[in-house]
């Protein structure tokens, strides 16, 4: 499951129906803007750009732009980062390892149980 479909079937549910409301008006708006293209993918690179950068200061444009950055951010097991290219672009490196002490906040949190690498995917 991909990102934005992960993230609209749990945590942002109750926005999933406005953001597919969106999401089908951005894609009404750019066949009556391009009418010989089958969809946004179908334009060339100038025309998305010009496309998009019409379009930036839309409630729907920040959000797809937010949820963009998010997924590239995320653990993969939510469904974005996709082989930790996010991660990689940043130059994160995944060593989740924990050892006490872990800080005032947790040191005596008594569920602690520690990350295991099998748990992402």
């Amino acid at each position: 499951m991909y990102f934005v479909d992960h993230i609209h079937a749990g945590l942002y549910a109750p926005q999933a129906d406005s953001f597919r409301a969106g999401l089908a008006a951005f894609q009404r708006a750019v066949a009556e803007a391009h009418p010989d293209a089958g969809a946004f993918a179908d334009l060339s690179d100038p025309q998305q750009l010009a496309y998009l950068k019409d379009i930036e200061q839309t409630a729907f444009f920040k959000q797809m732009r937010f949820l963009t950055v998010l997924g590239l951010l995320a653990l993969p097991s939510y469904g974005g980062n996709r082989e930790r290219s996010g991660w990689k672009i940043v130059g994160f490196v995944d060593r989740h390892v924990w050892e006490p002490p872990f800080g005032h906040y947790d040191a005596d949190y008594p569920g602690f149980e520690p990350y295991t690498k099998g748990r992402q995917s």
